[in-house]
């Protein structure tokens, strides 16, 4: 079936808007970057006055300035009203009224008209579409995709949301995709497939907060990092082998743990009295069992490189353990993709929170746990005089 222009309600957001939604640093904006379904959005426009470069993919660019800007006009009046009627949807605060985004997005659909034939003729406008495109392998640094995957959940099938972020992954060594929710305002059903799925294919992926929200409780974006494709995968504990690896880590994760309290008379009593986890190795996976349990390895080149255990605390509360990385696999970011991989996991296993308890001489976990939001907390754990201040309890709300 032909694309229809008559089917269509552009409706363009600002290189702010874009800047915001996708967490842009200023280095970031010199990168090839790539936008899939950029309809009449003023970032090209605005990238190239700067010498940056972008190129944007949308089908109604086949069709003329002229055209676009007819249909502009003949559907602004209706969406409006939309925005009007449906106030309660939406966060006034960078955009403060509806007046003023009318005034917003026609600013940014009439910088995007100025600027469309000569980017057409530049190639900077390309009539394609997800989920395939013309580009070669790893063409650009950055993909990005606004209010298009996940948004249109119930329009768009999953098959189509995997092969459109595959062919995104193909043509980017990086991709983000915004906003995480559907029309009805709910994080997406395809979220947590898409993240396990893209794990188990050897990809980082991350969910992160970035500092727009405009539709309410759209203030998340999917950041899904390719290094050369199988380098780092993350995977949960199902099969035999995988129990396997999970008792050496553990093994390994103990006996790290006791030796660092050793080096320290400070901490002998905590050495001595340190949670052994034989049993909880011998019995893997044990009390991490799923639905609400989990243990997580990365293997990175295929080997297995650290470990990370949730526990179910209560039905609003889980406690992350184990959290370990092989000496010769530190220094590339291991750790935090296995806490933010299983923070995913808590928030789909409908945790509330995320508590931990560590000590002072694992300050490098400390500060790792400290930059992603979690925060210390009082405890009503007794621990003598002698070592109560060493140990520290920490929580994320989710």
């Amino acid at each position: 079936m032909a694309f229809r222009l008559d089917n269509v309600v552009p409706w363009g957001r600002s290189f702010d808007e874009y800047v915001g939604m996708f967490g842009l640093k200023e280095d970031e904006l010199g990168l090839s970057i790539l936008g899939c379904g950029d309809g009449p959005a003023s970032f090209n426009g605005e990238m190239t006055k700067r010498g940056n470069t972008v190129i944007s993919c949308d089908p109604i660019y086949q069709f003329t300035a002229q055209q676009l800007q007819t249909r502009i006009k003949e559907t602004y009046d209706k969406v409006m009203e939309e925005a009007y009627r449906n106030q309660g949807n939406f966060v006034w605060d960078i955009i403060e009224s509806p007046e003023e985004l009318g005034r917003v997005r026609m600013g940014a659909m009439e910088g995007f008209l100025a600027d469309f034939e000569k980017g057409k003729q530049e190639g900077r406008y390309l009539a394609e579409s997800l989920p395939t495109l013309s580009f070669e392998d790893k063409a650009f640094d950055l993909a990005l995709c606004s209010h298009f995957l996940f948004l249109y959940t119930e329009q768009l099938s999953l098959e189509f949301h995997r092969a459109s972020i595959a062919e995104m992954c193909r043509v980017a060594s990086e991709v983000r995709i915004f906003p995480l929710i559907d029309l009805d305002l709910n994080r997406s059903g395809y979220v947590p497939a898409i993240c396990a799925e893209l794990r188990e294919a050897g990809f980082v992926v991350e969910i992160q907060k970035v500092p727009y929200e405009f539709q309410r409780g759209g203030n998340e974006m999917m950041r899904i990092l390719n290094f050369g494709g199988i380098m780092l995968k993350i995977i949960s504990v199902k099969t035999d082998e995988d129990v396997e690896a999970a008792k050496e880590l553990f093994t390994e994760f103990d006996g790290f743990v006791k030796e660092r309290l050793y080096e320290y008379d400070s901490f002998s009593w905590m050495a001595k009295h340190w949670q052994n986890c034989k049993e909880e190795i011998k019995e893997l996976p044990g009390k991490y069992s799923g639905p609400r349990g989990c243990i997580l390895i990365a293997n990175y080149k295929n080997k297995p490189a650290g470990c990370i255990g949730l526990l179910p605390g209560s039905s609003e509360v889980s406690i992350m353990k184990r959290l370990y990385v092989r000496p010769e696999f530190r220094g590339l970011g291991i750790g935090k993709s296995l806490v933010k991989a299983m923070l995913e996991h808590a928030c789909n296993a409908g945790y509330k929170s995320v508590c931990l308890h560590t000590n002072l001489l694992l300050n490098v976990a400390i500060n790792l746990y400290q930059s992603l939001g979690f925060e210390e907390i009082s405890h009503d754990r007794e621990y003598p005089e002698e070592i109560k201040d060493l140990v520290v309890h920490m929580e994320l709300r989710l």
